[in-house]
């Protein structure tokens, strides 16, 4: 070790032969929220450490300065979207200084980030809703950008509320991207695929959400939720591939006639709420869904 002795009256400052200043742990290029936790790497003497921050790369004003034993301070009520600086030096226990580590950096992020637009590439709108046939696989595209001067670094795929999948890039202020996603959920079901984005700094913007309706195979008929509850407070969609049927027709497993449903030309959907034509709800049990003049016909179970 290696002691440089000042002027009369002032510290001496070490020069450790290994390390000559004190190791300060890298900054990430954004900081959530207002406050900022700083580390460094001790050196092998028992030391008081002086921690300060600056929003000037020389330190010629220090906005805050912390004295500790710890290898680590906490500087907190800092502002949105300001560059600070941090360094560190310490003292040892026989009163020599080591000297100021070099200076690290972070930006304070208080800003989520936000979708623009989410669209399913290979979904076909049909009455307001999208379907996708066969292959589980969508395709996603969208748009997302962070506020002030945050960068977006990933979008979190949820289904159903779950957290499936999260893509990563290298952040930018904003993202204009198109990916393949398959989704997790059983066909013939109402699936909402929601998307966040997720910035540099760790914040997350709100939802944007697509409910979809995926058939295995192209079907004539079919229909979801199944099984379905007719006190759920849902109907249960029949929905055919060919919009000039105007009739279909539920029977139960021993073949009588439990209800016959009409919609106008055009549209795709019939509507169920479980009851018979007499108004009562249907017991537990497989129906089928018969189109009228058409050997297709589509299971679908009640279960209350």
């Amino acid at each position: 070790m290696k002691n440089e002795n000042a002027n009369a009256g002032k510290r001496t400052v070490l020069f450790y032969p290994a390390v000559n200043r004190i190791i300060i742990h890298e900054e990430p290029e954004f900081t959530s929220g207002s406050s900022n936790t700083i580390g460094w790497s001790p050196i092998y003497l028992k030391a008081a450490y002086t921690v300060q921050c600056s929003d000037d790369s020389t330190f010629a004003k220090v906005l805050q300065e912390k004295t500790t034993s710890d290898t680590s301070a906490v500087f907190e009520s800092l502002q949105d979207n300001v560059l600070y600086f941090y360094r560190v030096k310490a003292v040892d226990q026989f009163d020599r200084e080591v000297g100021w580590s070099r200076v690290t950096s972070s930006r304070q992020d208080m800003s989520d980030p936000i979708i623009r637009s989410f669209v399913l590439g290979n979904a076909k709108l049909v009455n307001g809703k999208n379907w996708i046939y066969g292959s589980s696989d969508i395709n996603i595209q969208v748009k997302a950008a962070d506020q002030k001067s945050g960068k977006v670094a990933g979008i979190l795929i949820y289904e159903n509320a779950i957290l499936q999948d999260t893509l990563t890039f290298l952040p930018e202020h904003q993202i204009e991207t198109s990916f393949s996603y398959r989704l997790k959920s059983a066909a013939h079901t109402a699936i909402e695929v929601c998307l966040k984005a997720l910035d540099a700094a760790g914040n997350v913007s709100g939802s944007s959400c697509k409910t979809i309706y995926w058939e295995r195979l192209n079907e004539k008929i079919v229909a979801f939720p199944n099984p379905f509850n007719p006190y759920s407070g849902k109907l249960a969609v029949i929905r055919v591939k060919d919009p000039e049927v105007k009739e279909v027709r539920i029977y139960d497993y021993f073949g009588n006639l439990v209800r016959t449903l009409h919609k106008e030309a055009s549209k795709y959907d019939f509507l169920w709420d479980g009851r018979n034509g007499k108004g009562k709800v249907v017991a537990n049990g497989g129906y089928l869904c018969v189109i009228q003049g058409s050997k297709a016909f589509y299971k679908i179970a009640v279960l209350k």
